[in-house]
């Protein structure tokens, strides 16, 4: 069965699709056009990620794309084949530009079919980001499990950097407390008070999930370089396993279990947010993507929930 809701609200045009797997079990996803977002997801009417309202504002970028940059660029700025290019701030406090510009556009429907929605942004050149691409999202049903897929090109005449990110939040369908994680990071990467990075380190054992590892009293918003297989596992509160797996192209993981949004009035879980590199890589250069012109690349992941 397909659905596209068109009656325009906050978070953009709804495209829902559901999906019969081998289990007998009901697939619903709901992806809204602004930022591309998986804004809804759910299994036999369980929450594998934590929805929001359709007519609202994602605070926290949930489900949304993270594009040409993730998590942190400090002061908004970077240097490029020479030139010295200035965006916008974002996160007041701390003086950086914080999760991309992809989050505040509106996607347009491509494709879309009984186990497949297809969306594209034709990213406009712009006084912080002056390239010319394309990216299109694909989210397929395949084998039991949710495939996304993206490809981005570059159409204009000059090199063109990015990096490409997620920001799904995945429930845990009941208390943090009973929450666990379970994934081996070969490194942690060290930040400082403005949550740029510094080093890559030894995974301090406060946050060594190479075991399953409950979430009590853990607050996280970390990033982890060469996880094994690219692959996290989420066990919820009701005991169900919530699989998130990258192809190599993604290099670094973010984690965040939402502890700065304690006492506010939102349903969270656990944002798993694969990464082609980890936060100002803009800066540094490290795992910054460079397409030439009209080259074109794609990357994917999953989720499988058990």
């Amino acid at each position: 069965m397909l659905s596209v809701a068109n009656k325009y609200k906050m978070s953009g045009s709804q495209y829902s699709i559901n999906y019969k797997d081998s289990q007998n079990r009901n697939h619903m996803l709901t992806i809204a056009s602004i930022g591309s977002s998986i804004r809804k997801y759910t299994i036999d009417n369980l929450d594998i990620v934590t929805p929001y309202e359709a007519d609202t504002i994602p605070e926290f970028f949930q489900g949304q794309v993270l594009f040409p940059w993730a998590n942190r660029l400090q002061d908004g700025q970077y240097d490029f084949e020479g030139n010295k290019i200035q965006t916008g701030i974002n996160e007041i406090d701390k003086n950086n530009q914080l999760h991309s510009l992809s989050p505040f556009y509106s996607f347009r429907l491509i494709n879309k079919k009984n186990d497949l929605i297809e969306l594209g942004l034709h990213l406009p050149p712009q006084k912080g980001y002056p390239f010319n691409v394309e990216v299109k999202i694909e989210y397929k049903f395949i084998n039991d499990k949710l495939n996304i897929t993206s490809q981005i090109k570059n159409l204009g005449l000059s090199n063109a950097p990015f990096m490409m990110g997620w920001h799904p939040w995945f429930s845990v369908r009941g208390n943090m407390d009973n929450a666990f994680l379970e994934f081996e990071a070969q490194y942690y990467i060290k930040t400082n008070e403005r949550l740029i990075s510094q080093a890559e380190i030894s995974v301090p054992e406060k946050f060594n999930f190479s075991q399953k590892k409950s979430l009590k009293n853990i607050a996280l918003d970390d990033a982890f370089l060469d996880v094994k297989n690219n692959t996290i596992k989420l066990t919820g509160a009701d005991k169900h396993i919530t699989i998130i797996k990258a192809d190599k192209s993604y290099k670094a993981w973010q984690i965040c279990n939402a502890d700065f949004a304690v006492g506010k009035n939102y349903k969270f879980g656990v944002a798993i947010e694969p990464m082609t590199a980890y936060a100002n890589a803009f800066k540094t250069g490290k795992n910054l993507i460079i397409l030439k012109p009209k080259q074109k690349l794609k990357n994917s992941w999953s989720v499988k929930f058990e």
